[in-house]
């Protein structure tokens, strides 16, 4: 066996060829070294790990310049929400938040978030502001009358029959006055989001609206107005029994205040085959052409023909969130009479939100 390999042998036919000279060599006290020429693997492995170690710095570089760039974008552009944030000082400067379009997906989501934060606190303070200018614009009229008549039948001695008529007259006052706080809490209560369904039971509709306008009829009397009331057909309900007749007495309410002396109003309950029907007409001037719709806002009031204040306050917004809530309509149109003619209707069944029945 040869001492030196010739070097242009590879080193796996050397080997193999070495291994079968020794087979063939007897084994006595000679010694069999076997060379292995392993620079080339080396090389290999030497080039790999160079090359392995080459890209990992180049991926950690271009790691660094990505995670740099993205929050450097990022940042920028939350400085740009903060700075339109602050830029906020009033409910009045409310106002979109605007990103360009390059914005991360992430920061667009948290301007939206923001943007819908301020403007429903913005209607919060509205309506906050609303109920207070309501409030004193709703109880004025009844206290105003209270003092004005107390005063006067305390000018000089009056009959016994005086003093009873004036009694029965602030009495009227106070009903008002009643009705007026009830309309403001109904409406505090209806401006609440909440998922508290209404409470549903059954009832005829038509048997107990004759009741409940007794006091209507009594101030329609005063006003020297006619209130009519009809029923037909089958008008039991399963619904929020209160809400439901408040719907009707603030109709009745707002068609007495805009109807004048010697004219009447008619209030009509008619059961059909899957809701009930509550129709209201009265002789007055109709819905103004400028208020459209807005009078089932809260607080938007008309102007009657005698420059008094109109009925379209508090009382048809209660309505229209009633409406809304059972899942029924309210709807206004021009009466024969050339009045205004509303018309509430109620399903069979009330509806709640998420388009379930309440339980009977």
């Amino acid at each position: 066996m040869p001492d030196v390999i010739p070097k242009n042998v590879s080193w796996r036919s050397r080997l193999l060829s070495d291994a079968i000279a020794l087979k063939s060599e007897a084994l006595g006290d000679r010694r069999v070294e076997i060379i292995v020429d392993a620079r080339e693997p080396v090389a290999r492995i030497y080039q790999f790990a160079g090359t392995a170690i080459i890209a990992f710095l180049a991926a950690v570089v271009v790691t660094g310049f990505v995670g740099w760039f993205t929050a450097h974008r990022g940042l920028r552009t939350l400085r740009h929400v903060v700075s339109q944030a602050v830029g906020i000082r009033s409910p009045e400067d409310v106002s979109p938040i605007v990103l360009d379009g390059n914005a991360p997906r992430e920061v667009r989501d948290v301007a939206r978030a923001l943007t819908g934060m301020l403007q429903r606190l913005q209607e919060t303070l509205e309506r906050m502001r609303a109920f207070t200018a309501g409030l004193a614009h709703e109880l004025r009229s009844p206290l105003q009358n209270l003092i004005g008549e107390t005063e006067v039948v305390l000018l000089s001695l009056r009959s016994p029959e005086e003093y009873r008529d004036v009694l029965r007259s602030n009495l009227e006052d106070l009903y008002d006055l009643t009705d007026a706080v009830d309309n403001l809490v109904t409406y505090c209560r209806t401006s609440e989001p909440t998922d508290v369904e209404p409470q549903a039971e059954r009832f005829d509709l038509a048997g107990e609206a004759e009741l409940r306008l007794a006091r209507e009829q009594r101030v329609a009397g005063r006003k020297g107005v006619t209130l009519e009331f009809d029923a037909a057909g089958d008008t039991s309900l399963e619904a929020d029994r209160e809400s439901c007749l408040r719907v009707l007495r603030n109709l009745v309410a707002n068609a007495i205040i805009w109807t004048p002396p010697g004219h009447g109003v008619l209030a009509f309950v008619e059961g059909r085959e899957h809701d009930v029907r509550i129709i209201v007409e009265d002789d007055g001037p109709g819905v103004p052409d400028d208020l459209g719709d807005r009078i089932f806002e809260p607080f938007v009031t008309g102007q009657s023909q005698q420059g008094k204040r109109g009925g379209y306050g508090l009382g048809l917004a209660i309505c229209r969130t009633v409406l809304d809530d059972h899942g029924g309509t309210l709807t206004y149109g021009r009466a024969d009479s050339g009045g205004a003619r509303f018309v509430a209707t109620f399903p069979r069944r009330a509806a709640v939100a998420g388009g379930a029945t309440a339980p009977a």
